[in-house]
């Protein structure tokens, strides 16, 4: 048998590792440390070689065939995403904890001029190495886009409260409202609600009425078929029992115990604990029930969708859509339709430009109305150009938003039931089997499944 044939060099997919195979060596027969290198060389494995491996190698090659790993790279390390560390204490939060507004309820009262949060800048990535000695490259950490909202000024990447008030925390920005409070059940006494800042409701919300807020809204009773509109985030202390009427909508989070043939929308994440039953929702963050049962509706997450139980043993027709942004998709589409018309203008503009120019350059001389034409031209050109640079960087934004969309996955750590409808952009799929923890995701043209390691399930 030849030496060729009987060792072996793999490289895995990554190229971060590199093994041996051995096949049983015949009488007499024997491998050098010598052989073993020039084989590597051949494969380009220059990093990371394991010489007390080869070593071993060399002493055990026999009549047994075995495998081992003999080089082995340096793995990147990602970069940490900017974030905001809160300043506020609370009963449930100290200082230097990032900012988690999970658990809304705990929405923290300030002071005039006292300290919110701090913007903690994104890390750089360190490269790493594979076994061919070529880097491989870090994820950077992404940067933190939060502007300072209503009442709340910033300096120095940390913002600070212009009023006494309650902090209002989206994904796009921080703001601290004035308080509007019902002290019990909305009635016919306090009507519907429309106020800048946020509204807390120290009771229930029966069907009909309407509460928009600049802010928050805050029930900490139950909603019934009735509509909110908050410019910030929606939290039930109860639950939502709407009987297909009403409509819930918020800038920021909606979070509830449960959702009963609700309409739900939120500009961030939704965020249920016991159920979701024949509801339609729609986040552009996640849509969390990791802990509850859904059944019926549509699940529509921008990110992801983590589901204790979907669907029901009775086959209740259920749909589940991750990746999938319609505030996104829609910001999209009037950008490229804004930018056509801002490029058309530009355009125009600079044929004036070079007509005021032409005529300068055989006259030797413009009119006053002709210069003032021109500065004129030359100012709104710079402004067009401005708001182009402007709308081509938050398409660039859009476009990494979305390729993250593209991984994104529903988790099921519980059980998943037959006719769950399935959506990754394009694709779709229905279940036919019950299966027990699992995350579906795309793979290339196919919806794919896998199993959640316990660590991953045990965590939620």
């Amino acid at each position: 048998m030849s030496m060729d044939k009987s060792v072996k060099v793999t490289v895995s997919k990554d190229g971060h590792t590199a093994s041996i195979s051995i096949a049983p060596m015949q009488d007499g027969q024997v491998i050098s440390r010598r052989v073993i290198e020039e084989l590597l060389k051949e494969e380009k494995i220059v990093y990371g070689i394991k010489y007390d491996v080869l070593e071993e190698i060399v002493k055990d090659a026999g009549a047994a065939a075995f495998q081992i790993k003999v080089a082995e790279g340096v793995r990147p390390v990602n970069g940490r995403d900017a974030y905001l560390r809160s300043e506020v204490k609370t009963a449930a939060k100290e200082k230097d904890e990032k900012l988690n507004f999970r658990d809304v309820l705990n929405i923290p009262s300030v002071r005039m001029g006292q300290a919110l949060a701090t913007i903690v800048p994104a890390e750089k990535g360190k490269d790493g190495i594979d076994v061919a000695g070529r880097p491989i490259p870090a994820k950077q950490g992404k940067p933190l886009r939060v502007r300072p909202g209503k009442n709340v000024a910033e300096k120095n990447g940390k913002f600070y409260s212009l009023i006494d008030g309650k902090v209002s925390i989206t994904h796009k920005s921080i703001s601290v409202n004035p308080v509007y409070e019902v002290r019990g059940d909305l009635d016919l006494r306090t009507g519907n609600i429309d106020f800048p800042g946020s509204i807390q409701i120290k009771g229930d919300v029966p069907a009909g009425y309407e509460l928009i807020a600049g802010g928050d809204i805050i029930i900490l009773g139950t909603v019934e078929g009735a509509n909110l509109k908050a410019g910030g985030s929606v939290i039930v202390s109860g639950g939502v029992a709407s009987g297909h009427k009403g409509r819930i909508e918020a800038e920021g989070n909606v979070q509830a115990a449960y959702l009963n043939q609700a309409d739900v929308a939120a500009g961030g994440n939704i965020l249920i604990k016991t159920s979701i039953l024949n509801s339609q929702t729609v986040a552009g963050g996640n849509i969390d029930c990791s802990r509850g049962t859904v059944i019926g509706g549509m699940l529509a997450a921008g990110k992801n969708v983590y589901v204790k139980e979907l669907g029901s043993h009775l086959f209740a027709k259920t749909d589940a859509a991750a990746g999938w942004d319609p505030v996104l998709i829609k910001e999209e589409r009037e950008l490229n339709e804004t930018l056509q018309a801002k490029r058309e203008s530009l355009r125009k503009l600079e044929e004036i430009e070079v007509k005021i120019s032409s005529l300068a350059k055989h006259t030797r001389r413009l009119s006053v109305q002709q210069m003032e034409m021109l500065e004129k031209q030359k100012r709104t050109k710079v402004g067009i150009q401005r708001e182009i640079y402007r709308h081509e960087d938050r398409l660039l934004a859009i476009e990494i938003e979305r390729r993250e969309q593209s991984i994104a996955k529903v988790c099921i750590y519980g059980s998943i039931y037959p006719n769950v409808k399935l959506h990754f952009g394009k694709y779709t799929c229905t279940t036919s089997n019950t299966l027990h923890n699992v995350h579906f995701g795309l793979s290339g043209n196919e919806i794919r499944f896998h199993q959640i390691e316990e660590s991953v399930k045990d965590r939620k």
